[in-house]
């Protein structure tokens, strides 16, 4: 991962691969830039289902996002 840029500008590299698999209890995300991960953590975030207190849910995934309007 390249290093962090302090401020977010429009050319910056916000792409990101989210991976869950579905044999074992794995996610991986891949980025080029500390604002990649913080994009992809985003993404991860809202995939999350809360079964109850101690149990989560989420399907098996691949996202290979480039956001259209980066900063």
């Amino acid at each position: 991962m390249s290093s962090c840029e302090e401020m977010p500008h429009i050319d910056m590299d916000e792409h990101y691969i989210l991976q869950v698999d579905d044999t074992n209890p794995e996610a991986t995300l891949r980025a080029n830039t500390t604002w990649g991960i913080l994009r992809g953590l985003e993404t991860f975030s809202q995939l999350i289902q809360a079964m109850n207190h101690t149990h989560f849910l989420i399907n098996a995934t691949y996202i290979e996002d480039f956001p259209r309007f980066s900063h």
